[in-house]
């Protein structure tokens, strides 16, 4: 590796270890604040609908933020309201600050890796099972805003295969798509009972009003986990 090519490594991985920082304080501050949103649309009186994880206030933050503070100023809530308004916006504030102070500062580090021609980075999603992508954007491939990315700055301004190295064989193909198929296969699925997924012998089912629902596999004629669509759950073959 020559002075050069040295310099460069030293350089991304030191700016890639505080922009990891960075990003993580930023994340703790951005789900702090939604907390935070949370409490002004409780002090309303709102309530979320709809399904599931999907479920949304009637109205937006900014909206909610909006219409507290008109009743603060109108005398409208509670004393105890009224107090809880003033630390929710105090803390507002201060989060808002961190925030921008914290993406100013990442800003700036995100000129030094352009500056110098863009180095390598690799993101790591999910742990254990994930993709390794080249950047955070959430355009390109599919993930969602709200994926958490695991920074490996150690691995910042190598090589694709550097990354295969020391991660493993999990490289997006739209991030990386010059790579080598084994380089983006994955891990190999463990192998699965043939019985997986279709109904259990007949008659082996226990009673369907039972919180739990069990059943003879085909497969490996073991009594097995029977799924809500009555199937039988995937599992490992049995030991012979």
């Amino acid at each position: 590796m020559d002075t050069t090519t040295s310099a460069l490594r030293e350089l991304a991985t030191s700016t890639d270890t505080i922009l990891a920082e960075l990003d993580r304080q930023y994340g703790a501050a951005s789900a702090a604040l939604a907390n935070e949103h949370c409490w002004v649309h409780k002090l309303l009186g709102e309530r979320q609908t709809g399904p599931g994880r999907y479920r949304t206030w009637p109205t937006t933050d900014q909206e909610a933020v909006t219409e507290l503070e008109r009743r603060q100023d109108s005398g409208e809530l509670t004393t105890y309201k009224q107090g809880c308004a003033r630390k929710v916006f105090t803390t507002i504030g201060e989060l808002g600050e961190r925030i921008l102070s914290n993406r100013a500062e990442a800003g700036r580090l995100d000129d030094i890796w352009e500056a110098n021609g863009g180095w390598s980075r690799f993101f790591l999603v999910n742990a254990n099972n994930g993709h390794i992508h080249r950047d955070v954007s959430h355009r390109r491939c599919s993930r969602t805003p709200t994926t958490r990315h695991g920074w490996n700055p150690e691995l910042s301004a190598l090589t694709e295969a550097d990354a295969v190295a020391a991660l493993g064989p999990r490289l997006c193909t739209l991030c990386f798509p010059s790579a080598p198929l084994e380089w983006t296969l994955g891990p190999e699925k463990p192998p699965r009972c043939e019985g997986s997924g279709k109904s259990p012998v007949p008659g082996t089912a226990n009673d369907p009003r039972r919180h739990s629902r069990y059943g003879e596999c085909t497969g490996c004629h073991t009594n097995q986990t029977i799924t809500s669509s009555g199937a039988i759950r995937a599992h490992k073959p049995a030991i012979t």
